[in-house]
């Protein structure tokens, strides 16, 4: 019992990084790399426990924070795309000016009680599948989203027009401008949706893992998403494979002590965080990012002639 327990833990623990890393996947091939995802996450988190305390209901709360992530994500955009401000800087401006804001304007939500917040649902029949049902399939309705996430994902990215000019923009801007398509536009909406996506990863986290909004609430799992999306090759099958790796991970870490495993629980805490720098710092060179699978033009401002 102790087992599937921990494995339905880890699930739950995976689906906000899932989640914001499949939102980053759909930015980035389009060419956008949106380096401020742990402060769409705590924007998205902040919003989701204002709205759901204010409001009375958790729903109004992913909403809101779906809505306000997709209006950061539109700025960036105009900043990123429009502008032709470097993506790196604007990115981590992003981050440092969410992580100040959030601080400030959540000081009155530090230790309130959510008056809703999201539980586990059991679906009928497949929540009695032996294993896997008490693991996959008693969870949250957040949990739930990112299994459907990930093939509607690929169906769009992989198996269809959309998907094949956004893929284009991402490779060659210049060559899908040539043969009539918006780069303008794709970048906007890839950016602009996969903004709304990392939203409701922190919307997860404020109204159904933590139930609760503390500063820095998602420690870090941005940063972690970020690194997955290049560990992933940008597939949206290895993105939920890699997230499960690390929820398992994180699980293990709170859990080492009671299945007395020979290794220290501060160590398994820190591997999500020592593997995330190594991979940002293998994937700093455009040839290795090219050689990882990355878009061709990540990255790079475009602008017609």
């Amino acid at each position: 019992m102790l087992i599937l327990l921990i494995a339905a833990t880890a699930v739950a623990a995976a689906t906000p990084i899932m989640l914001a890393s499949l939102g980053e996947a759909l930015t980035e091939h389009s060419g956008v790399q949106n380096l401020g995802i742990e402060g769409l996450m705590l924007i998205g988190a902040l919003t989701a426990f204002w709205a759901s305390v204010h409001l009375g209901t958790p729903w109004a709360g992913v909403i809101a924070a779906v809505v306000v992530a997709g209006g950061v994500g539109l700025v960036y955009a105009s900043l990123t795309v429009s502008l032709g401000t470097d993506q790196v800087v604007t990115g981590l401006a992003l981050n440092i000016l969410a992580a100040g804001l959030t601080s400030y304007l959540g000081r009155a939500l530090v230790g309130l009680p959510p008056r809703a917040s999201f539980g586990s649902v059991p679906i009928p029949g497949l929540s009695h599948i032996p294993v896997l049902g008490p693991v996959f399939f008693h969870q949250t309705i957040f949990t739930y989203a990112s299994y459907l996430m990930v093939p509607a994902l690929t169906l769009a990215l992989f198996h269809t027009r959309w998907g094949l000019h956004l893929r284009a923009v991402g490779e060659s801007p210049g060559t899908a401008d040539a043969a009539g398509l918006s780069v303008v536009g794709f970048r906007y909406a890839a950016t602009i949706l996969g903004a709304a996506l990392v939203g409701m990863a922190g919307a997860n986290i404020s109204t159904a893992v933590a139930n609760a909004w503390t500063d820095n609430l998602t420690g870090g799992r941005g940063w972690i998403a970020l690194a997955l999306v290049i560990f992933a090759g940008w597939q949206p099958v290895r993105v939920m494979l890699g997230a499960y790796l690390f929820g398992v991970v994180e699980t293990l870490a709170f859990h080492a002590q009671a299945l007395g495993l020979p290794i220290s629980s501060y160590l398994l805490q820190t591997l999500p965080y020592l593997f995330t720098a190594a991979v940002l710092a293998l994937s700093g060179g455009r040839a290795i990012r090219l050689r990882l699978g990355a878009p061709a033009a990540l990255g790079q401002s475009w602008f017609r002639e």
